[in-house]
């Protein structure tokens, strides 16, 4: 185990050395893509996050933004993805595209050529973007489902510019919730207003930043919205701050009827009003301005309801957002296979054909989460994905450290399909009395030096940095339907097919991540340091020299 940590210390060093390495500039051809007048692609504001995007007259067009470093932690099957997301000058993302990703690329691809996937984040809304509910990719749910949530991380966690940067205090409330005492966020340009007692009096709506491209006659204009506590009824409007004239904006509040014009109305009634039906008319002399606050008015309070109906809509599926279904399950099967391992329950015959079928159908059809090097090398490099696949996380961690602990195989015996596979083909050689060929012994020791030639490999790859998809030298891909490469399918047949002849011949001949876990398995009193411990620490000093010099 020792050495295990040893190998993971060295692959994240040198997985740092390639991140420094790679570029982290937006391309501009791929940029163009998305904004035809973009000319330029200027650097990020103070968050690090968005990058305004603007054209041949230096006029803003967009805003652009890669999701990586903010959520490389949320990784898929086996590493983050970094994702270019384009918004429009509301704030509105309209288009995003893979820039590059560390996961399995087979699954990568097929997210990338899904879409209705990146159709369905189209509409999303900087500052809010844990209100979505995106469906993942079948056959490449984990990673389309990171992907979704680094982008949805991101769009939360940033906001536009701010054209009126001066925030909103209790005492500009105080004239319509007298005891207003404290504003509590509940979005953007959105706060909960509460008195003393901590009770509830009313909430208050912005028009800035999410309108700030609606202009009067000369700029935009930041008006207040204050609705009563079911935030069904406006209570009152005031104009805050504005780039339009000064005497067009004193002739509106010096005749005090005109920011009154919605008060008592249903938030319905306002979305949906019609200035002429209703005999709405601008202001003498400030005709322009006085309609660009109510008409910002009205297009605030849409956006409010869509996103009221967006949130219940979203909040029952983010109630379990920590934990899915297909999370459980897995950690229901780790939890069984334990109880199976460390019981008599072991030797029940049926009970083991029907734990079999099981493993066959759940861990291998449904789930598809398989333990494999591209797993293990994905976590050395970004780390366990304890945030965004826990079952995952569960049952390559109990593949490890089980074993380890104890001598039990667990995964290779009692939780992988194609292990099963193999079993039952042997079974089926046995009930008919066919013929099982056997290796001799000198065969027999040079193939199975094939899985420790593979995983030092893996482990080579690692320590220099290749960029190589370490699923193509393992059949487990083959059982995530729609996203496995043609070579995982390969191997998952010759395999096969030589295991109908030879018993377990790829468990034994050809799985890298049998031999890792045969490496770590505890052998009680009879372990010792011993040649495979020496082979280990001369490959680990190679790979830490390549990891210093490379």
């Amino acid at each position: 185990m020792a050495l295990l940590v040893a190998a993971v210390f060295l692959a994240r060093v040198q997985h740092g050395k390639v991140r420094a390495a790679r570029s982290e500039q937006l391309p501009l051809s791929l940029v163009r893509q998305q904004f035809e007048d973009a000319e330029r692609v200027l650097p990020s504001n103070d968050d690090g996050l968005l990058q305004e995007v603007v054209d041949s007259r230096g006029e803003r067009v967009g805003y652009v933004f890669k999701t990586s470093p903010t959520a490389d932690a949320i990784t898929g099957y086996s590493g983050p993805t970094n994702t270019m997301v384009c918004l429009d000058e509301d704030g509105q993302l309209f288009a995003a595209e893979i820039l590059w990703s560390e996961d399995t690329p087979d699954h990568v691809e097929a997210v990338a050529r899904d879409r209705a996937f990146w159709s369905s984040l189209n509409g999303i809304r900087l500052g809010e973007g844990g209100t979505k509910d995106i469906d993942a990719v079948s056959g490449a749910t984990l990673t389309s489902r990171a992907i979704s949530q680094g982008v949805l991380k991101c769009l939360e966690a940033g906001e536009l510019p701010q054209l009126f940067p001066e925030p909103v205090g209790t005492a500009e409330v105080t004239e319509f919730l007298p005891t207003a005492s404290e504003l509590e966020v509940v979005g953007v340009g959105h706060w909960r207003v509460r008195d003393s007692k901590g009770k509830v009096i009313g909430f208050i709506l912005r028009t800035s930043p999410r309108l700030d491209h609606f202009n009067g006659y000369q700029g935009p204009l930041d008006v207040l919205i204050v609705l009563s506590p079911n935030q069904r009824t406006i209570l009152g409007l005031k104009l805050r701050s504005t780039y339009d004239n000064e005497p067009y904006v004193d002739y509106i509040r010096d005749d005090g009827k005109y920011l009154k014009v919605f008060d008592g109305w249903d938030v319905g009634r306002v979305a949906a009003v019609d200035f002429d039906q209703e005999g709405i008319e601008g202001v003498s002399g400030a005709t322009i301005t006085s309609w660009a606050i109510a008409e910002s008015t009205r297009q605030r309070i849409s956006q409010f309801i869509d996103d009221r109906q967006e949130n219940q809509h979203a909040a029952a599926s983010r109630e379990n957002q920590g934990w899915t279904a297909n999370d459980a399950g897995v950690i229901g099967m780790v939890v069984a296979a334990m109880v199976i391992s460390f019981s008599r329950l072991r030797g029940n015959h049926r009970l083991r054909i029907l734990w079999q079928i099981l493993v066959v159908a759940y861990i291998g059809i449904v789930s598809g989460q398989l333990v494999s090097q591209a797993l293990f090398a994905g976590w050395a490099k970004a780390g366990v994905p304890w945030q965004s696949s826990i079952g995952l996380a569960v049952i390559g961690l109990a593949a490890l450290a089980v074993p380890w602990g104890s001598g039990h195989q667990l995964y290779c015996h009692h939780l992988c399909p194609h292990g099963v596979l193999q079993q039952w083909l042997l079974n089926i050689r046995r009930k008919r009395g066919w013929k099982i060929y056997t290796l001799p012994t000198r065969g027999n020791r040079v193939l199975r030096l094939l899985p420790w030639l593979l995983l030092l490999f893996t482990l080579a790859s690692l320590f220099y940095g290749m960029s190589i998809d370490l699923a193509n030298l393992e059949p487990f891909n083959a059982w995530i339907l729609g996203a496995a490469g043609g070579a995982s399918f390969l191997i998952a047949v010759l395999g096969l097919g030589i295991s109908a002849f030879s018993p377990m011949a790829y468990c034994r001949y050809g799985c890298p991540t049998g031999a890792l876990l045969g490496f770590l398995r505890s052998r009680g009193a009879s372990d010792a340091f011993g040649v495979r411990e020496i082979w280990a620490i001369v490959f680990l000093l190679i790979g830490a020299l390549m990891s210093y010099f490379l």
